[in-house]
């Protein structure tokens, strides 16, 4: 199990993410990501789906579907 550690700029405030193997993993182990994938619209769910094996942090995922939702990608 991988974690990196981001220090906010203007704190002290030490934030640890964990990094998962896969999409499938984030979903299976962290329930909020779930949750907030469950909430996006089918065609967003299936190209993050797409390119599953590249999302590997929570942020990864939801930076992914806000570009989706801007129509970005």
């Amino acid at each position: 199990m991988e974690y990196r550690f981001f220090v906010h700029p203007n704190s002290e405030v030490i934030k640890l993410m964990r990094k998962y193997e896969n999409l499938c993993d984030l979903l299976e182990q962290n329930p909020a990501a779930r949750r907030f994938f469950d909430t996006l619209p089918d065609y967003v769910q299936e190209s993050i789906q797409e390119r599953g094996d590249n999302i590997r942090y929570d942020r990864d995922l939801r930076g992914y579907a806000e570009k989706l939702l801007r129509g970005d990608d």
